[in-house]
């Protein structure tokens, strides 16, 4: 890559794309605050395309995330990795960028990978992934450190106006600079073993030492990579080191089971895994979880409908097999959610971010409209109850906004929530009946999002929206049964987040989640309610951002 300063051909440094592409996200800021699809709650790049969570951590007291972010989409798909900070997983800022494409291990994209905290530092690692003239793919397993404060920013010392710097933190930001560094002698993992394709990426730290999962003092750190093998099928791969630089193949994580039969045949290429541990709240034992995101699965009622899936089998891990392991069941039924990540909060909580978006789905009008694609899901707390793992926002209440009731009595005839007028984010939780027909309704101008519950069945309707997905596996009707077992009379508790074009709804108890992109137009939103055509019998708690 060559950049033209001062009209004069150069060689960037990274330090040079890394401020560059920092520019072009500081010059969009006051674009996207004034856009009505952006987020308030969730995080969305605010130029180019943003895509999967990476390096998630909870460090000196902020929460850390990064994600893949492409600053020049759609003319060019370089792949950085961008860099947004919280105290408190709802309210996030943007910093300059972690890394960019620019060695020889990595020029074609910094792909996904995960975090380590020490005292005074955090390991990141991640894929770096190139392609030779001819075209062939070759996958680097590499590593940075990021260290806080100091004089320097990305490895390099910041410079003045003299030194042609374009962009710098600004005081007024009150925060740290984190200075990113790539290992000089990366890359950690430079040879994919044999058996595999070019396809072997996303290395997810999941063992460390002295938890349940460090095997030795040589096996102190555990890992898992995303894997397609030779004859196309996915693997998840499974590799240890002493120090997080000195990496042993370990073989496959194995599944055993009456239930692991599936897994046997089952996609083409599996991505994004992790692996972690819940304590069952119902029979107190801890289990294994192990999450990753199969491509190629063919569509089976409502199983399988996005262009590529993710979900998780409960076991027991053993060495490299997952005994006792559960059917696969798919974490979230939305139209959007994929590449999520796991990690561990302060409390020793487990939380999760995802990717709400999937491959091929980059005609969102936000692109054309104001430069930007895609967010990611709300921080989510994890808890196992069976075999079922329940997903909730994991920011605190009073973190959302001003939390206020919404009285049933005091409805109009059509249910028209009057508070949630004209208001682009919003959260509403209320109690309907499982025998009811419950309706929320979104109008604005000639657009409308209509989501019924009914009969354990959740239909989400975005035919009459400004987009309504891609792909042949999806289309603008959702439905997802949520509730094969319950019976008439049950209650059925709903929680719907709305944050200007991101839908989340979490059902009794983060039983079940589902995420959605929603496009409305510029119009000024209306939101209704009804159980059976009538207005909300229950009143209704909601939030709205401060």
């Amino acid at each position: 890559m060559v950049i033209l300063v001062y009209n004069e051909i150069v060689q960037p440094t990274e330090y040079d794309l890394l401020d560059l592409a920092d520019a072009r996200r500081r010059a969009a800021l006051e674009r996207v605050h004034n856009d009505h699809d952006y987020p308030v709650w969730h995080i969305a790049a605010p130029v180019g395309r943003l895509n999967d969570p990476n390096g998630l951590v909870y460090w000196h007291g902020r929460y850390h995330v990064f994600y893949q972010w492409g600053p020049y989409v759609p003319e060019a798909k370089a792949v950085y990795w961008g860099h947004a900070v919280s105290a408190d997983l709802i309210h996030w800022q943007h910093v300059e960028p972690a890394i960019a494409p620019e060695r020889w291990y990595d020029k074609d994209g910094c792909y996904s990978g995960s975090a380590v905290a020490f005292g005074d530092h955090v390991t990141c690692l991640y894929t770096g992934n190139v392609k030779d003239p001819s075209g062939a793919r070759h996958a680097y397993q590499c590593a940075f450190d990021m260290t806080e404060g100091g004089g320097a920013k990305n490895g390099v010392a910041v410079r003045g106006e003299a030194g042609r710097s374009l962009s710098a933190q600004k005081a007024d930001d009150a925060l740290p600079i984190w200075r990113c560094e790539k290992w000089p002698d990366n890359p950690v993992i430079p040879v994919i073993p044999g058996g595999y394709t070019a396809h072997f990426r996303d290395p997810m730290v999941f063992g460390r030492p002295g938890d349940s999962f460090s095997a030795s003092p040589d096996a102190a750190y555990r890992m898992c990579l995303g894997a397609q093998r030779a004859n196309e099928s996915g693997a998840i791969a499974l590799f240890s080191s002493p120090n997080l630089r000195d990496w042993r193949f370990d073989g496959e994580l194995q599944f055993a089971g009456p239930d692991a039969e599936e897994l046997a045949d089952f996609g083409f290429m599996w991505e994004c895994p992790n692996i972690f541990t819940l304590k069952d709240e119902v029979s107190g034992r801890e289990r294994t979880v192990a999450l990753w995101c199969p491509q190629g699965l063919r569509r089976d009622g409502e199983r399988f409908q996005n262009t590529f899936q993710c979900g998780y089998v409960i076991g027991d891990l053993d060495g490299n097999v997952l005994r006792n392991c559960t059917r696969f069941r798919e974490l979230d039924g939305g139209t959007e959610f994929y590449a999520p990540q796991c990690f561990a909060g302060p409390d020793g909580s487990m939380l999760l971010i995802g990717w709400a978006g999937n491959a091929g789905e980059d005609g969102l009008p936000s692109l054309t409209s104001a430069g930007w694609l895609h967010s990611l899901t709300l921080p989510r707390k994890l808890t196992l109850h069976g075999k079922v793992v329940r997903q909730n926002p994991a920011p605190t209440p009073e973190c959302f906004g001003a939390q206020f009731e919404i009285s049933a009595d005091g409805l109009p005839k059509d249910g028209e929530l009057l508070p949630l007028g004209g208001q682009r984010a919003w959260r509403l939780q209320f109690i309907t009946q499982y025998d009811e027909q419950a309706m929320i309704r979104i109008e604005a101008g000639r657009c409308s999002l209509d989501m019924h519950f009914e009969g354990g069945t959740i239909t989400l309707d975005r035919s009459q929206t400004l987009y309504q997905g891609a792909g042949e596996q999806t289309s603008a009707i959702r439905i997802a049964t949520f509730a094969p077992d319950w019976r008439s009379g049950d209650a059925v508790v709903v929680d719907c987040i709305f944050d200007h074009s991101v839908l989340e709804i979490y059902l009794n108890g983060g039983e079940v989640a589902l995420t959605s992109r929603v496009f409305l137009g510029e119009d000024a939103l209306k939101v209704f309610c009804t159980a059976d055509g009538h207005p909300m019998p229950n009143d209704m708690t909601c939030t709205l951002p401060r």
